[in-house]
């Protein structure tokens, strides 16, 4: 999920596209996986946009470092 602000500023959430921050970083798939180029290409996706100047913040829903925070988009 993309959340932008009028200023083109964002938020990526993705859940299943990885399972934590370092699965778009280094680029690593999971274990069990039914296509593994079609994994491949949402992580270079979510690199990308995670890699973007506007976006403000990239969260894995599944990162076990992620903590509450309040993230603004003004």
């Amino acid at each position: 999920m993309k959340i932008t602000a009028p200023s083109g500023r964002y938020v990526l959430l993705f859940a299943d596209g990885g399972y934590a921050t370092r699965s778009w970083r280094d680029m690593v798939t999971s274990g069990i996986v039914y296509d593994r180029h079609a994994q491949r290409s949402s992580l270079e996706w979510i690199r990308e946009q995670s890699l973007s100047p506007l976006c403000v913040r990239s969260v894995a829903c599944h990162d076990t470092a992620n903590r509450p925070e309040t993230i603004l988009l003004s």
